[in-house]
C-alpha cells in the first residue's frame, strides 16, 4: 500500500577497479512501475505503437471506456540518482526499517550486508562524484525505527540544544536575515527523529530543505509536484485550520524580504505542473490547487510590502515581485512529427 511512495533500488555491483563488491542505489522522484517511462521530449500520442504500445499511463483524466492507449499518455518530469558509497547504507537501513513494519514475520529474509563485508562505510568509500545525504518523510505508523536511530536522536537533540552548537550569521545591511548555523559538521539530518501524537516521526527532507533555504546566497530552484504550506500566513483565516503547516514556503518568503531589505540580487524559481496528478476536476485536486493559490497568494503579498518599502526608502527604483519569485509550469503540445513548442495557445 505504502512501498511505492519510497522510489528506490539497491543492489550489489563489481567495483570499477574489479578488487570485489560495491553498493549501489537507485533513488529518486519516479514510481517503479508500469507507465512510467519518459524521455526529454515527452511524446504524447506518437509512441502509443511503438515504446508506449505496452506502457501507456495517464492518471489526470477519466477515460471511461477508452482504454489509456489511445492516449494521450502522461509525460513524466522527474529524476532519478545514482548513489554510491557509505550513504547507501542509510538507504538499505530505510528498506530494512520498511519491511519490519510491514513484513516483522519474514525478517530473517533481509539480507545481512555484515557477512558480504558491505556493512562498512570506510570499504564503501570511494573518491569523486559529490557528498550526498539522503532525508525522508516517514512515520511510526508505517515505519519501524532502528534502534541505533532512537539512540542516535536523543544524543544529538542534547547536543543539537546547547547553545555552542550554534554560531550567528549576519548578512549585509541587515539584521532580518540572521540565521544560526551549525559549528559542527557532525549534525547528521537522517538521524533526527520528532514525536507526533505520541509517534516517532523522521522529517528529515522538511529540516535539510530547512537548512539549505537559509544557507542559500543568490538563488533557490524547487521542483515539486506540490507546493503549500504555511497555513499561518494565508489571508483567509478560516482556510488556516488546515494544518498545512510546514516552513518552505515561509522561510522562502523570509529569505526574500531579507534580500530586498538589503539590496541584494536573489532569485526564487519554483516548477510545478499545471495540476498534481488526478483528475483536475475532482475535490481531491481542485482542494491542493485551491491552498496552493492560497500559498503563494500569502507569498506575494509579503514580498510586495517587502518591496513597497524598499521603493519609498529608494526613490526611482523600480522592482516587482517576479525579479525575486517565480512559479513556472511546463506542458507540451504535440506536432505531427515532433513534440516542439508551437506557440502560445490561442484564446480561440
Amino acid at each position: 500500500k505504502h512501498l511505492r511512495k519510497q522510489k528506490f533500488v539497491v543492489v550489489d555491483a563489481p567495483k570499477e577497479d574489479g578488487t570485489g563488491l560495491e553498493l549501489k542505489a537507485f533513488i529518486g522522484g519516479i514510481d517503479l512501475t508500469e507507465g512510467r517511462w519518459d524521455n526529454n521530449t515527452h511524446p504524447l500520442f506518437r509512441t502509443l505503437r511503438c515504446e508506449h504500445k505496452t506502457d501507456a499511463y495517464n492518471g489526470c483524466f477519466l477515460f471511461g471506456r477508452r482504454p489509456v492507449i489511445a492516449g494521450p499518455r502522461e509525460p513524466w518530469h522527474d529524476i532519478h540518482s545514482c548513489v554510491t558509497g557509505p550513504e547507501v547504507i542509510n538507504i538499505v537501513q530505510a528498506f530494512s526499517e520498511r519491511w519490519m513494519s510491514q513484513a516483522p514475520k519474514l525478517s530473517g529474509e533481509l539480507i545481512n550486508l555484515r557477512n558480504l563485508k558491505l556493512d562498512s562505510p570506510e570499504l564503501l568509500w570511494k573518491e569523486g562524484g559529490y557528498c550526498a545525504q539522503t532525508s525522508r518523510s516517514i512515520d511510526g505508523r508505517v515505519n519501524y525505527f532502528d534502534r541505533s536511530v532512537r539512540q542516535n536522536e536523543t544524543n544529538l537533540r542534547a547536543s543539537l540544544m546547547a547553545s555552542s552548537a550554534w554560531q550567528i550569521k549576519n548578512e549585509q545591511n541587515t539584521e532580518l536575515s540572521r540565521r544560526f548555523e551549525s559549528t559542527s559538521g557532525d549534525i547528521n539530518f537522517t538521524r533526527v527523529l520528532d514525536y507526533k501524537k505520541g509517534r516517532p516521526v523522521d522529517s528529515s527532507i522538511h529540516t535539510t530543505m530547512i537548512h539549505h533555504i537559509r544557507r542559500a546566497k543568490h538563488f533557490i530552484y524547487i521542483e515539486s509536484q506540490y507546493f503549500m504550506g504555511s497555513s499561518f500566513m494565508w489571508s483567509n483565516s478560516s482556510d488556516r485550520k488546515v494544518k498545512c503547516n510546514n516552513l518552505v514556503p515561509a522561510e522562502i518568503t523570509l529569505k526574500i524580504c531579507s534580500k530586498i531589505a538589503a539590496g541584494e540580487k536573489f532569485t526564487v524559481y519554483i516548477l510545478l505542473p499545471m495540476w498534481p496528478e488526478g483528475v483536475a476536476g475532482s475535490k481531491q485536486v481542485q482542494d491542493i490547487l485551491y491552498w496552493q493559490r492560497s500559498t503563494i497568494e500569502s507569498m506575494f503579498k509579503k514580498i510586495h510590502a517587502a518591496l513597497v518599502h524598499r521603493m519609498q526608502q529608494c526613490n526611482g527604483e523600480s522592482i516587482e515581485v517576479s525579479d525575486y519569485l517565480n512559479f513556472y509550469s511546463l506542458g507540451t503540445r504535440e506536432a505531427p512529427s515532433t513534440s516542439i513548442r508551437l506557440g502560445i495557445p490561442s484564446s480561440k
